[in-house]
């Protein structure tokens, strides 16, 4: 956890308490009213086709092929999609602002890089000059008025009527001690949210858009899916749910591209399994989630892309998406699985439905997938990773 003593010359000596219900705070704002927040987020995401992408469409009209770095391409679909709901308008649309929270992630793992090679003692000091102060002094800037609001709000007993709205609404309401009441411990609590946000939304849809290049095959039947619920029911969060071939295809992504470990954690007490295997206090523990969803016993012909696994014919997935399980443990598994995982597959599923529907998509001539690289143990896609796309010709 990030200490905000450490950032941007916070005076409390408390580190933010454990105690805040951060899986609250993250699963609340993206479950209730629903149907509002599909909008706003649907909304933000074709918005950044307007924005974002507006010289990717205007090169698609007029040029036959135009080629775009996915990763890119997906890390401002997610910024744009999920800040639409977490901190609304205008500030949502404002490229620093998106530069700032897509860049606070980089920033963050090179402070962890950095401190390694820094005895505890010096870190809160060394930690004055890291770039990650920059980064969240830009984002003051940008929120603080919207928190000052908040908490005036909440001095005011009104604080309630915008509940729904933002994330900082949720983060000022269950700030409950002087500590997390200090709008610099609530700056961080968001860019803490940040962090576990748009790159892993964002890696998601990478990976997902690379293994549709790679199997052209499956686009007609995505397609035909799109049209029959989407393009005849409606874009609802509902609609948008029963979308199970595209489930299946984005499950088969990340069973092939997820993370090798799950759940790791470390060990504050000596512990002893019901088998009698003892584990030593500050040992770390996790799951093989790679072993998992690569085996044969599992998974039959594990190694075999196979993007219509888990659809089955009655129109759903086995398992659902979102329900970890011990065979599917992208999303861990048991109380701490992740919270935003339903906010993620909205974002994920929202702009792969609209750009499998009005973009034809290959990789350069010469080229096929990028392998995954390999960043802090777990495979990330390739940050320069091309793909080539065409406005389709609907017929």
């Amino acid at each position: 956890m990030l200490n905000p003593t450490s950032t941007m010359g916070a005076t409390s000596t408390s580190r933010l308490s454990t105690d805040l219900p951060t899986r609250s705070i993250v699963a609340l704002p993206s479950q209730r009213h629903s149907d509002q927040n599909f909008f706003i987020i649907a909304g933000g995401i074709f918005a950044a086709f307007i924005g974002t992408l507006l010289s990717l469409f205007l090169c698609c009209f007029f040029k036959d092929w135009e080629s775009t770095t996915i990763v890119n391409l997906c890390a401002h679909l997610s910024a744009r999609g999920t800040h639409r709901m977490l901190v609304g308008l205008p500030i949502c649309r404002d490229p620093e602002y998106l530069d700032v929270n897509i860049s606070f992630t980089a920033a963050v793992f090179s402070m962890m890089a950095a401190m390694t090679a820094i005895p505890g003692f010096l870190r809160p000091y060394a930690a004055q000059w890291m770039n990650v102060n920059s980064h969240l002094r830009k984002v003051k800037m940008f929120l603080g008025d919207m928190f000052q609001d908040r908490l005036t709000k909440k001095r005011e007993g009104t604080l309630e009527e915008d509940m729904t709205k933002d994330l900082p609404s949720w983060l000022v309401a269950y700030a409950d001690d002087d500590i997390e009441i200090q709008l610099d411990n609530l700056i961080v609590r968001l860019m803490q949210l940040n962090l576990a946000s748009i790159h892993s939304i964002a890696n998601v849809m990478a990976d997902a858009m690379l293994d549709l290049t790679a199997h052209p095959e499956y686009l007609p039947a995505l397609r035909q899916e799109i049209e029959e619920i989407l393009d005849a029911d409606g874009w609802t969060k509902n609609n948008v749910a029963k979308l199970a071939k595209m489930d299946s295809f984005l499950m088969e992504s990340m069973r092939l591209s997820g993370s090798a470990i799950q759940l790791l954690r470390k060990v504050m007490t000596d512990f002893t399994f019901s088998d009698g295997t003892i584990v030593p206090r500050g040992n770390l523990i996790c799951f093989a989630a790679g072993s998992m969803h690569e085996s044969n016993e599992v998974y039959p012909n594990a190694d075999t892309f196979d993007g219509l696994r888990f659809y089955q014919e009655d129109g759903t997935t086995k398992p659902p998406i979102t329900t970890p399980g011990y065979t599917w443990l992208v999303f861990g598994h048991g109380s701490h699985a992740c919270p935003g995982r339903f906010l993620a597959m909205t974002v994920i599923k929202t702009a792969l439905a609209q750009l499998i529907k009005e973009f034809d998509l290959k990789f350069p001539e010469g080229t096929s997938r990028p392998a995954s690289t390999i960043v802090g143990g777990s495979p990330s896609p390739s940050r320069t990773a091309q793909i080539l796309w065409k406005r389709r010709v609907k017929g």
